[in-house]
């Protein structure tokens, strides 16, 4: 079997485990098979975490445009009642007014938390997917180099 140039002291570097070459990953079907598997599986995964992060935007910007919206219809409809009642410039209507724009301040303010929250999510969630494919292409080195030291009689 041949072993990586840089090999020492029989078939391994330095003492160590057996050194494998790339043309041997490369001659293992059940390797190469999964670590293709691995990698169709993750490139989608990155596909399928950039459209959620793409409508996750998508969806924060249509809330606040709605939001924006509905503030400004309801302030319109706020000035037009006080208005109309003799009460515009009031203080009553100025603690009104204060309200109504407090609590779409609060909703604007809730929607940027809950954006950032799920942002956060899918980046976790992303940092989670990479270290498990780091850990599915470790174990399948491992039982690649066990499938090759069975070959080979090593134990």
């Amino acid at each position: 079997m041949p072993y990586n140039q840089n090999q020492r002291r029989g078939n391994t570097v330095d003492g160590g485990p057996p050194v494998f070459t790339q043309q041997q990953w490369r001659r293992d079907p059940v390797y190469r098979n999964t670590m293709n598997d691995l990698q169709t599986n993750f490139r989608n995964y990155l596909s399928q975490n950039t459209t959620n992060k793409n409508q996750l935007a998508q969806d924060f910007d249509l809330t606040t445009k709605r939001l924006g919206q509905d503030q400004n219809l309801a302030v319109r409809n706020q000035n037009e009642d006080y208005a109309a009642r003799g009460l515009y410039g009031s203080g009553m209507y100025g603690q009104a007014n204060e309200e109504l724009l407090g609590k779409y301040a609060d909703q604007l303010a809730d929607a940027g938390t809950s954006n950032q929250r799920n942002a956060g999510q899918l980046v976790t969630d992303l940092g989670n997917a990479r270290t498990l494919l780091n850990q599915q292409k470790q174990a399948a080195r491992l039982a690649a180099v066990r499938r090759m030291a069975e070959k080979y009689g090593i134990r």
